[in-house]
C-alpha cells in the first residue's frame, strides 16, 4: 500500500522518548511502530542473540524428547535409556553454561 497521508501528534519528552525506545526494540522505524499499535497490533520485541540461542537450544532438545517417546513405544529400552543419558548431559551443559 503506498503512503501518501502524513499525520502528526504531538506528545511529552518522555512519551517521545518511549515510543522510540519500544520502536528500536522491535528493530521498526518510528512511524512504523505508532502505525502497527494504531492499528491493533502488537509489536514483538526483537531477540537478543543469547535468547535466540537459547530458542535454539529447547527446540533441539524437544526434538530429543519426541525421538525417545518413539523409542518408548517402539520398546527399545536400552537404546532410550542411553538417550535420556545424553540428554541429561545436554540439559546439565545448557543450565551450567558449558558446551560439551
Amino acid at each position: 500500500m503506498k503512503k501518501t497521508e502524513k499525520l502528526d501528534f504531538r506528545c511529552g519528552e518522555l512519551e517521545a522518548d518511549l515510543i522510540r525506545k519500544n520502536a528500536c526494540e522491535c528493530g521498526l522505524s518510528t512511524s512504523n511502530y505508532c502505525r502497527q499499535v494504531i492499528l491493533g497490533y502488537r509489536p514483538r520485541k526483537r531477540l537478543t542473540d543469547e535468547e535466540l540461542e537459547t530458542l535454539t537450544d529447547v527446540r533441539k532438545l524437544c526434538a530429543d524428547m519426541v525421538h525417545i517417546s518413539n523409542l518408548f513405544r517402539q520398546g527399545k529400552y536400552k537404546t532410550m535409556m542411553l538417550e535420556v543419558a545424553a540428554l541429561a548431559q545436554k540439559l546439565k551443559s545448557i543450565v551450567y553454561g558449558v558446551k560439551g
